[in-house]
């Protein structure tokens, strides 16, 4: 999965791009959800660089042929670990 950009938006928690960039870089489960206008967002859960566990959406963008992360969060919420299939 190649990462093209973070938008903004997955900063407002508090979480810095480096965060960010670990946690996809290791991200370790993930969930593809087809979205009804035909896009595809991917979630998923990964450390990032002070092991903490975060939940990532990302949107797959065909045009640039990569991701845009557009939403992170740490800790993951319990709906997000359900949807990949794992337990808190």
């Amino acid at each position: 999965m190649e990462l093209i950009a973070i938008h903004p938006h997955a900063l407002k928690h508090g979480l810095t791009e480096t965060d960010i960039t670990c946690a996809w870089n290791s991200a370790f489960a993930w969930f593809r959800r087809d979205l009804e206008n035909g896009g595809i967002d991917y979630v998923l859960v990964g450390l990032d660089g002070r092991s903490r566990l975060m939940e990532l959406i990302a949107r797959y963008c065909s045009n640039r042929d990569g991701y845009i992360i557009y939403h992170a969060l740490v800790p993951p919420t319990r709906k997000v670990l359900r949807e990949i299939g794992i337990d808190r």
